[in-house]
C-alpha cells in the first residue's frame, strides 16, 4: 500500500485536470486508471476523452443510455459504447442504470480510481450491481481513516451525497496530503488532538523546550533559596547560642568581680578596725586602764 500511496500526488493532479474540465462544463464519463497516464518527467495526463460531452449541449439530461441489463456480461474493464457508456468497474450507478451523467458521475469514477489506488482492487466486484460495491476498509483494513472517508463520499450511491465536482474532491485530497483536516471525515477529540500535535509539532517542541528550561530554572532557584534559607537559620541559631554563651560567661565574670570586690572591701574594713584598735591600745587612757 505504501508504494501505491506515493502516487497520491499524481492522483491529485488528475483531480485538478477534471476540476478544470468541470469548470468548463465538460464531463469525462470514462474515468479509470488506464486513462490516467504518468509521464517520464513526473507529469500527469487524463486521456481518452472520446466519451466526454459538454453539459451545455444536454441541459435537460436527454442524452441518456438504456439497455444496461443486456450488457451485464461485458468485461468490467472494457469501455461500453452505445447503450451504456463507460467502464463497468468504474462506472457510476446512474450511468449503469442508463441515466444521464453529470459532474458527480465523474466524481464516482475518481472515487473508484482512488479505491483501487489504496486497496489494489476496484470497488465493484460484479457489473452493475450496487450491492457489490466493496468498502475501502473491507478491502484495505490498514487504509488511513481520512482516505477511507474520501472514498466513501466519492462512491456514495446517492449522487447528492457525493462531492459536487472534482474540485471539491481535489480539495479534500490536497488537505489530506498537506496534513489538514478532511471535510469528509468526522474527527474524534483524540484525532483532533493528535492532528494538532502533528501539525504544530515544531512550535510545540520550541514552546515545550522553553517551558522545560523555565521549569528547570525555577526548580534550581527554589532549591538554592531553600539552601540559603537553611544556612541563614543555622547561622542565626549559632549566633543565638554564642550570645547565650557569652552572656553566661559575662555574668560569671561579673559575679567573680563582685565577690572579689566584697573580699577586698572586707579586708579593707579589717585593716581599718585593726588600725583603730592599735591607736586605742597606744593611747594614755588605754595604758592607765591597763595599769
Amino acid at each position: 500500500m505504501a508504494a501505491r500511496l506515493e502516487l497520491l500526488s499524481h492522483y491529485l493532479d488528475a483531480c485538478h485536470a477534471l476540476a478544470y474540465a468541470h469548470a468548463q462544463g465538460v464531463i469525462h464519463r470514462d474515468l479509470k486508471p488506464a486513462n490516467i497516464m504518468l509521464g517520464a518527467f513526473g507529469e500527469t495526463q487524463v486521456v481518452d476523452w472520446g466519451l466526454a460531452r459538454r453539459l451545455a449541449d444536454d441541459p435537460a439530461g436527454e442524452l441518456r443510455t438504456t439497455g444496461a441489463d443486456a450488457d451485464r456480461e461485458l468485461d468490467l474493464d472494457a469501455t461500453r459504447v452505445g447503450m451504456v457508456l463507460g467502464t463497468p468497474a468504474y462506472m457510476s450507478p446512474e450511468q449503469a442504470r442508463g441515466e444521464a451523467a453529470d459532474r458527480r458521475s465523474d466524481v464516482w469514477g475518481l472515487g473508484a480510481v482512488l479505491h483501487e489506488l489504496v486497496a489494489g482492487t476496484p470497488p465493484v466486484r460484479a457489473p452493475l450491481e450496487a450491492a457489490a460495491i466493496q468498502p475501502l476498509r473491507a478491502s484495505a483494513p490498514d487504509a488511513p481513516a481520512e482516505l477511507s472517508a474520501i472514498v466513501a463520499r466519492a462512491l456514495a450511491a446517492d449522487p447528492g451525497e457525493r462531492y459536487p465536482d472534482a474540485e471539491a474532491l481535489a480539495a479534500d485530497v490536497a488537505a489530506y496530503l498537506a496534513g489538514r483536516r478532511v471535510r469528509a471525515h468526522h474527527y474524534t477529540p483524540l484525532e483532533i488532538g493528535l492532528r494538532f500535535v502533528r501539525v504544530w509539532r515544531g512550535p510545540l517542541l520550541i514552546v515545550g523546550g522553553a517551558l522545560l528550561v523555565i521549569a528547570t530554572i525555577l526548580v534550581l532557584g527554589n532549591l538554592r533559596l531553600r539552601e540559603q534559607r537553611d544556612r541563614a537559620l543555622t547561622a542565626e541559631r549559632e549566633v543565638r547560642t554564642a550570645l547565650a554563651t557569652s552572656d553566661h560567661n559575662l555574668a560569671t565574670a561579673l559575679v567573680a568581680q563582685a565577690r572579689a570586690a566584697d573580699d577586698q572591701g572586707a579586708n579593707a574594713a579589717k585593716e581599718v578596725i585593726a588600725a583603730h584598735a592599735l591607736r586605742l591600745v597606744d593611747s594614755p587612757a588605754a595604758r592607765g586602764l591597763v595599769a
